[in-house]
């Protein structure tokens, strides 16, 4: 992704057409620059920001690459609006100055190593389309039409032609019709090579995870993106000892830890690719022993692996670093880790610790510090703890609660589908309280922290004790509204599966899926149930029959794609074609 590199020091570059320009050309000089940016892309991975900094202050066109792929990583990382208009513009002008340099050096031959010249220029530009893309789709505006999806389509070409290039270089050399034995030769070589691999590994493992209603568009451009050659060509990745290979080992951990992870459906080498994505970490960390980015992945990883205890050890750690991002992004996996071990004062804590280092959507900060809050009080005062204190927490969360919907930032941001969501359970439960006369907490006919479990902390599901709790504390709910009972349902349905109680699992999702639909959509209910149904039914499935009941699954999980215009359908999208590229890379 952030494979951006060159370093030409050749002034007469910088004043006219590429074609009249002098073609002077100092080979030591030029692979000396890419080293270094190469270098100050290692600074950035491993939190040295003065160092990246100073790397990246001259007005070179390498130099204008870095500042782009360093604002690209602070975006990414933090998803702040303002960060990622930001990297847009540094990645706009970046992708401008590197395409007039390849058009240099192709015009002029310029060449070191195996590849032709210009290759490691048309790399950088590729690159910094995709990470335009990237922040696109994060945003949420990637393809309002048709010009994006061209401009996504140029990119998936070249770095398919380039992909093809490299695998005939690579094969030439296997057989010895190509040796490389000059250092820098080998250095441009390995730079074009690691970089069109993880390059082409994160656009097409992006384009696989993208909606069906985006795919039928980017269909009539002829791309495609399969996830099994993806992931193999991201491992292969991962081999090299440079930036490249940490970028490809970042974007495996994307997937296996942060979208898996919410999964209903993951491949039947799910732990193996864990375990995979852990070591690899391990040793990413001896290069980038500073980089708290590593830190906190280790300890997610951790808590996906079985190991609370360890998890919750590093979580708790200070990370030194001076990238509110980072310390943000652990902030946040520590909170979901609080939940997941049911610890709703500290997970209370950690994500309102939040709203200092990150304006991502302070409406979600408050509505899910008082999820946490008001199960806090409810566990104090069904156990006999402190009275004082559970009725402080309680008073606590209806006031977060109801502040939440009036921060939502409509005129400086695209409002975020999980703040849409927020918007309307609390509207759901302010009309109800108006008309049973009871306050916020009292109108809740399930415990609001549950479905922030299935929504965000699905990993915590695999806890058989943790399970067995969320399912007494859901028989006992009185639901005394049909959309209520149609939740109360579909929770205890997930809860079923994961305790491998399937016939139960299947009659209530089969009860959700005859709720009335046209009932659901009313008002301020839960619509989101009923294409989560349907993809629960496939996950059961799956449990049950694996690879044997592939048409179910796939019927299952496209019923579930026939919803549309309800909160949450972003999230299910996702895991829907995740799912559908999970069951078809099980294939032989």
């Amino acid at each position: 992704m952030f494979n951006i590199s060159k370093h030409l020091r050749l002034p007469s570059l910088y004043r006219s057409d590429p074609a009249k320009q002098d073609a002077h050309f100092d080979e030591n000089e030029y692979v000396s620059g890419l080293r270094k940016l190469m270098h100050g892309f290692d600074l950035m991975l491993n939190d040295d920001v003065s160092g990246t900094k100073e790397t990246f202050n001259s007005d070179t066109v390498e130099s204008c690459i870095g500042k782009a792929g360093n604002a690209f990583y602070h975006a990414i990382l933090g998803l702040e609006p303002t960060a990622i208009e930001e990297a847009w513009n540094c990645l706009n002008t970046a992708e401008q100055r590197a395409e007039a340099r390849r058009k240099f050096m192709e015009i002029h031959d310029l060449r070191v190593g195996s590849y032709p010249g210009g290759y490691e220029y048309q790399l950088c530009v590729c690159d910094l389309s995709l990470m335009q893309s990237i922040l696109g789709f994060v945003a949420g505006s990637l393809f309002d039409n048709v010009k994006s999806a061209y401009h996504l389509r140029k990119t998936f070409l070249s770095f398919t032609k380039m992909m093809e290039h490299v695998r005939e270089v690579q094969q030439k050399k296997e057989t010895g019709e190509i040796q490389v034995t000059n250092s820098n030769a080998q250095f441009i070589d390995e730079f074009i090579e690691s970089g069109i691999s993880t390059g082409y590994g994160v656009l097409t493992f992006l384009i696989s995870l993208l909606s069906p209603s985006v795919m039928r568009v980017l269909s009539f451009f002829s791309m495609h993106g399969e996830r099994k050659d993806a992931v193999q060509l991201l491992w292969k990745a991962t081999t090299y000892s440079n930036m490249q290979g940490a970028i490809a080992l970042l974007c495996l951990y994307a997937f296996n830890a942060l979208v898996q992870s919410s999964a209903s459906i993951v491949p039947l080498d799910y732990a193996d690719e864990l375990r995979r994505c852990q070591d690899g970490i391990d040793n990413v960390r001896q290069r980038y022993s500073n980089g708290a980015i590593w830190a906190v992945m280790q300890g997610k990883l951790h808590y996906l692996r079985g190991d609370p205890e360890k998890a919750l050890e590093l979580e708790k750690t200070r990370v030194d670093t001076s990238m509110e991002q980072i310390i943000a992004m652990k902030g946040f996996d520590t909170a979901m880790l609080f939940v997941g071990i049911r610890k709703f004062k500290e997970a209370a804590q950690a994500i309102l610790d939040l709203e200092d280092l990150n304006s991502w959507s302070h409406s979600f900060y408050r509505f899910f510090a008082g999820c946490c809050m008001l199960q806090h009080s409810r566990e104090l005062k069904n156990n006999g703890g402190n009275i004082e204190e559970s009725e402080n927490y309680l008073a606590k969360a209806i006031e977060y609660l109801k502040q939440s919907p009036t921060l939502v930032q409509k005129k400086k941001r695209r409002v975020l589908p999980v703040e849409m969501y927020l918007v309307r359970k609390v509207q759901k439960w302010e009309d109800r309280a108006a008309k049973l006369k009871v306050n916020l907490a009292d109108a809740m006919d399930i415990p609001p922290y549950i479905e922030l479990i299935y929504i965000f902390v699905t990993w915590c599901l695999n806890d058989p004790e943790h399970l067995l709790i969320l399912r007494s504390e859901l028989e006992r709910c009185q639901c005394t509204e049909d959309d209520g009972v149609a939740l109360q349902e579909f929770l205890l349905a997930v809860v079923e599966r994961h305790l491998k109680n399937y016939e139960s699992s299947r009659a209530r999702l089969i009860r959700v899926m005859n709720m009335n639909k046209d009932y659901l959509s009313q008002a301020n209910r839960d619509f989101w149930i009923l294409p989560s149904a349907h993809y629960e039914m496939a996950a059961l499935e799956w449990d049950m029959h694996a690879l044997e009941a592939e048409r179910e699954v796939k019927q299952q999980l496209k019923k579930a794609q026939e919803y549309h215009n309800y909160d949450l359908e972003g999230r299910l999208s996702m895991l829907t074609q995740a799912a559908l590229q999970t069951v078809q890379s099980e294939k032989p």
